[in-house]
């Protein structure tokens, strides 16, 4: 009988889950999850499902956008609408 992780996925083909375990969410980052836990954790807060806690990608991705100083989209925005000016 195949294990969970070997199942077929329900989701169409590249698409990424929304919500993160600890280890995938650390492989998103392309860290280790110990690295994971000592620098990202701390600053992106867990979803609590039941007794999972699962990390929103966006929420990853946004935390990453301000460590290497992108602004976000709504920033974006207001630059843009600014420049119309």
């Amino acid at each position: 009988m195949p294990t969970r992780a070997e199942l077929p996925s329900p989701l169409p083909l590249g698409l990424v889950p929304r919500l993160l375990n600890r280890n995938a969410a650390a492989a998103y980052c392309g860290i280790s999850p110990n690295h994971f836990d000592v620098n990202v954790a701390p600053h992106v807060e867990p979803v609590p499902i039941g007794s999972k806690r699962l990390w929103d990608r966006k929420a990853i991705d946004r935390w990453i956008d301000r460590k290497s100083g992108m602004n976000d989209a709504g920033d974006l925005w207001n630059d843009a609408m600014g420049q119309l000016e």
